[in-house]
Order: C-alpha cells, then structure tokens, then sequence
C-alpha cells in the first residue's frame, strides 16, 4: 500500500507519504490546522514503495513501474505547456516527510519535468532509465 498526504496552498502539493494509510491519517492528524484543514489523505492498496507519482493538470496519480512507462509514453499525444513541458513524474523510493510539516518539499524528492527528448528516452529505455538505472544507456539532461 501506499498513502499520500495531499495538500493544497498556493498550488497543490503532496505533503507526504507514507507505506500505510493510518500512518498518513496519523501525521495528517497532527498538521497544524490551518494545513490540516486543506489537507486529505489518498491511498492505493495495489501499490507499494518504490513507485511513481505523476503530476499534471489532473492533479497527482501514484502509478507502478508499467503505469509510470504507460503514462510518459502517452504524454506524447497531448500538448506540452508553454515552457515544454508535458508533466512530471516523481520516484518515491520510500516514505517522505518535509523538514517542516505542512510545507511544500516535493523540490527534494526524485523527479524529471517531462519534455520532449524524454518522452522518446522513456519509449525506447523504459522509465526507470530517467534515474540512471540503466547503466548501458546515456541519461538526458539529469
């Protein structure tokens, strides 16, 4: 399993994570009110750490190895933004807290903003190869 601390301030933001839901409805808990009051805690019982998170318009979705390669290989059919960018995809190697609870940290975790070049680095590599796991390729721009 893997629960998710889901927050919202000037723009959402995954507060924290964790290998079971009643821990994250423990530290959810424990926010302070103002972050605990636009927080929610979200959780898929099918997938466990290590895994992905992706990040889009729709919001944040953990995925497995499979959904992560499936989701990166589909970006290629939409429209990135103005900067290039088709979304983001995190590694969530283990359980993440912030520093200080209730702050937007997801800067610290693992993660790549989606372009062009990676998209076709992801369909020939797989997605894993985006951390350097795949030792026999060269990895762009990390």
């Amino acid at each position: 399993m893997i629960a998710l601390v889901l927050s919202s301030g000037r723009l959402p933001y995954v507060a924290a994570v964790f290998h079971d839901r009643v821990a994250a409805e423990r530290y959810l808990a424990d926010l302070p009110g103002s972050v605990r009051d636009r927080s929610t805690v979200t959780s898929r019982e099918d997938l466990a750490l290590p895994c992905y998170l992706a990040e889009d318009a729709s919001g944040f979705r953990p995925l497995s190895a499979e959904e992560a390669h499936g989701y990166v290989v589909g970006l290629a059919q939409a429209a990135p933004d103005a900067d290039g960018v088709y979304g983001n995809l995190y590694r969530l190697d283990g359980e993440f807290l912030p520093k200080v609870a209730g702050r937007d940290e997801m800067g610290r975790l693992p993660h790549v903003h989606l372009q062009a070049r990676d998209l076709a680095f992801v369909a020939s590599a797989g997605v894993a190869a985006l951390w350097g796991d795949r030792p026999d390729l060269h990895v762009p721009g990390v």
